[in-house]
């Protein structure tokens, strides 16, 4: 489901059950706009989206369908969906796709390398966005505590 929400692309079956009702209501001689369509169909994707035991990370970053569906970025480049599903260059993920020999970071000492890790914990990742920042003249906002999760737990605050 997360590849849906990333290319904004409701699922199918809530795409046909929309025109169905439309349809519907039409025969009865009322007409919804295409905002009330999309109102309805994004509304049924959220609570779709809410029950979901799947994409977790991706719920994390994308709680609000709505909001990212007006506001979000029109394009999602391969890095970013590497980011936002947590599927690719991450230790944590190829070890379990058998891709490499184990879940830890190659860079630091964590023994958990995904993409919480890598985007907000990781000093290579993080220090390398520091110093682009202050070379470019920003300043960087102060390191924020994290929530962090161990492999098949649910996140807790430090």
């Amino acid at each position: 489901m997360a590849a849906l929400v990333l290319a904004r692309m409701p699922p199918v079956t809530l795409q046909a059950v929309g025109r169905k009702r439309a349809n519907a209501l039409r025969r009865e001689g009322a007409v919804l706009t295409n905002q009330q369509k999309e109102d309805a169909m994004i509304g049924q994707w959220q609570e779709m989206w809410d029950v979901s035991t799947k994409a977790a990370w991706t719920k994390e970053l994308i709680p609000d369908l709505r909001r990212w569906w007006s506001q979000g970025p029109r394009e999602v480049s391969y890095h970013m969906a590497q980011a936002l599903t947590g599927h690719g260059c991450f230790q944590s993920y190829l070890w379990r796709k058998g891709k490499a020999e184990n879940p830890g970071c190659v860079h630091c000492p964590a023994v958990f390398d995904d993409a919480e890790h890598t985007l907000f914990a990781c000093p290579f990742c993080c220090g390398g966005v520091k110093e682009s920042s202050r070379s470019r003249g920003r300043s960087v906002p102060p390191v924020r505590s994290r929530p962090t999760r161990a492999p098949g737990t649910t996140i807790a605050t430090e």
